[in-house]
This record gives C-alpha cells, sequence and structure tokens, in this order.
C-alpha cells in the first residue's frame, strides 16, 4: 500500500492546530476555574441575604460615577441704590425729598439732615427726639430754614472742618440733581487778630515827645543832734 507524503506546509499546519487545541484547553479550564469561584462567592451573598445597595454597589455606567462636580452659580453682587448723600449738602431753598426733613446746625451752617427719614416720619430717629410740642426739630425743618434768625456760617466752613473739596460736594450735589452756584464755595473775609492799628492823625507829629525832667526832692535825713531847744 503506497500513501502520499504529506508537504511541509501541511505538517506545519498541524503542529499550529496542535498548539491552538491545546492553548484552547488551557484557557476553558481557567475559565471554568473561575467560573466556580464566581459562583461560589454569588452563593455566599445570596446566603447572608446582602443587597448590593446596601453595601454601595451600584449598577451605573462608569462615567456617571467619574461625574465632574456641578459649578457654584457665581454670586450676583447686589448694586446699592442711592438713597443718601453722603454728607450734608449746602443749603439751596429746595430740600432733597430722600432725606430727613430736619435742619441741623452742621459746624453752625444749618444744612438739611443727610440721614434717611425713619418709617413712617418725614424726620430720623434723632430730629425726631429732638421735636417739640409743634413737632419740628429745634433748629426746625426745612420749611422753616428760610426763618432762623441765627447767624449761619457759611458752608466753606463746613468744608473746611470735613476736609472737603469743592470737586467732591459738586460731584454729589449733581448726584441729586443740585446746582450749586459758585459763591457758596466763596471764602470768608478775614479778620485780623489782637490790637487794631492805630491811625495817625493831624496833631500827630514826626518829632520824638520830651521826656519829662527828673525832679529830686532833698528832705531831711537826720535831725541835727545840736539844734537850739525851744524856749
Amino acid at each position: 500500500m503506497t500513501t502520499t507524503p504529506t508537504t511541509g506546509f501541511e505538517t506545519k499546519f498541524t503542529e499550529l492546530e496542535a498548539k491552538h487545541d491545546a492553548l484552547q484547553s488551557q484557557v476553558d479550564a481557567k475559565h471554568d476555574a473561575l467560573q466556580s469561584q464566581v459562583d461560589a462567592l454569588t452563593k455566599q451573598i445570596e446566603a447572608f441575604n446582602i443587597n448590593r445597595e446596601d453595601i454601595g454597589i451600584k449598577q451605573e455606567p462608569l462615567e456617571k460615577a467619574v461625574e465632574k462636580p456641578a459649578k457654584k452659580p457665581a454670586k450676583k453682587t447686589a448694586k446699592k441704590e442711592l438713597s443718601t448723600p453722603e454728607f450734608p449738602l449746602p443749603w439751596t431753598g429746595v430740600p432733597i425729598q430722600c432725606c430727613c426733613q430736619g435742619i441741623r446746625s452742621n459746624y453752625e451752617t444749618y444744612t438739611q439732615c443727610h440721614h434717611a427719614p425713619d418709617k413712617d416720619s418725614k424726620y430720623c430717629k434723632a430730629c425726631s427726639k429732638k421735636c417739640d410740642d409743634t413737632g419740628i426739630p429745634k433748629d426746625g425743618d426745612v420749611n422753616s430754614r428760610n426763618e432762623i434768625t441765627k447767624k449761619a456760617k457759611p458752608y466753606i466752613h463746613y468744608m473746611n472742618a470735613k476736609k472737603l473739596s469743592q470737586k467732591q460736594v459738586i460731584e454729589e450735589a449733581n448726584k441729586f440733581g443740585i446746582t450749586l452756584s459758585d459763591d457758596i464755595f466763596d471764602k470768608p473775609p478775614t479778620t485780623g487778630k489782637g490790637r487794631p492799628k492805630r491811625v495817625a492823625t493831624a496833631n500827630d507829629s514826626d518829632e520824638e515827645p520830651l521826656q519829662s525832667a527828673d525832679i529830686q526832692v532833698v528832705g531831711l535825713l537826720t535831725t541835727e543832734q545840736n539844734s537850739p531847744s525851744s524856749a
């Protein structure tokens, strides 16, 4: 009986196929072993009645587990509403409606109170405490400001005391629609201190006054010892 000899290619293919079968057997064996372990663990979990959620195991996609935390919304800064002036403004005869309607003596300038009025009142708490029986503060209100008989100092006196510049006052007044005249910022006339200077008269001359002569009075210093006695 004659047999057909196998070629070299068929021999190589047979060897590779044998190796593949051997590796496949090893993989199947490891898979069966791992599957046995999984089955055993599953039975233990079922025996203890353990719920996956109780031990923190969630069946969620991995993407959700590593989800980035949401950004906190940026805080909105509330805009400060314009309510009252930062300092008393010069009295122009027109009151500021959003301010207390009382008059205050700010360094004797008698300006409108720049504080906000109290609820259900036209005066602030401080001015309300100074009201008399007529219901008007002791320094008056915006309606009686022009009737004040006390001598009021110019507003420049208050500016110097508070170290306010003309620019600051004008800008603050513009916020409330108040137009200030230039004479408000005029400096008051200064008066010299000390004695007033002597005014020369027609009787004054350039000659120096005569000095009074020194008068010496000579008296008896001692009494003579041998003076004659009276008879």
